[in-house]
C-alpha cells in the first residue's frame, strides 16, 4: 500500500514547504479566537468592575499613603469651583490643624469665616481639608458623572486636582478643586 502525497505549497517569502494538512485549527484562525477571547473578557471585566470601582481603589491607596504621614497640621492653596461671588477671591489659604479648618484667607489677604460665607458653608463645607476632599472623590466615584479625573501627589497621595464633568450637555459645566502649595506645620 502507497500512501497518498498530500499537496504542498511553497511560502514565496521564505522558499519554504507548509503543508496544507494540519491537525486542530488553520493558522488564521487562531488569532482570530484568542482576539475574540480578550474582547470578551475586557467586557465581562468592565460590566464586573466598573470604572468607578478602579479609580476608587486608586483613590483609597492614595488615601492610606496620606494617613501612613500622620499629617496633623498644614497649610494648603485651594482653588475651589467658580461662583460669581467668589471668582476673585481664589486661590484660598487654609490651614488645618487635627482635622479642623484653623483659618481660611482668600487671594486678597482677607480672612473668612467658612460657616459665614455663603457660597462655602453652602457649596463647600467639608472640602478645605484633604480628608474632605478625599471624601468628596470617592462619593462622586459612585455617582458616576460622565467625567472625573483625580490626580494626587506623588509623594504625599493627596488630592491634587479634582476634575468632574457632570453633564456631556450643555457644555461648560465642569468644574475642578485644586490643592497648591501643600505645606506641613509644626
Amino acid at each position: 500500500m502507497t500512501e497518498s502525497q498530500i499537496p504542498t505549497d511553497t511560502n514565496p517569502t521564505t522558499g519554504n514547504t507548509m503543508s496544507i494538512r494540519g491537525k486542530g485549527i488553520p493558522k488564521l484562525l487562531v488569532p482570530l479566537v484568542i482576539g475574540v477571547i480578550v474582547v470578551l473578557i475586557a467586557v465581562i471585566y468592565n460590566a464586573l468592575f466598573p470604572k468607578a470601582f478602579w479609580q476608587s481603589r486608586e483613590l483609597e491607596q492614595n488615601r492610606t499613603k496620606w494617613e501612613s504621614y500622620h499629617i496633623t497640621h498644614y497649610r494648603i492653596s485651594l482653588s475651589l469651583p467658580y461662583s460669581s461671588s467668589n471668582y476673585d477671591r481664589m486661590p484660598l489659604i487654609v490651614e488645618v490643624k487635627d482635622g479642623n479648618v484653623i483659618s481660611v484667607v482668600d487671594a486678597h489677604g482677607q480672612t473668612i469665616s467658612p460657616k459665614d460665607d455663603e457660597d462655602i458653608a453652602y457649596y463647600y463645607p467639608d472640602r478645605l481639608t484633604i480628608p474632605g476632599l478625599f471624601s468628596y472623590a470617592y462619593q462622586t466615584f459612585w455617582e458616576k458623572p460622565p467625567i472625573i479625573k483625580v490626580s494626587y501627589d506623588p509623594f504625599y497621595g493627596y488630592p491634587e486636582t479634582i476634575y468632574i464633568d457632570p453633564y456631556i450637555e450643555p457644555c461648560c459645566q465642569d468644574f475642578t478643586f485644586e490643592v497648591r502649595n501643600f505645606e506641613i506645620l509644626p
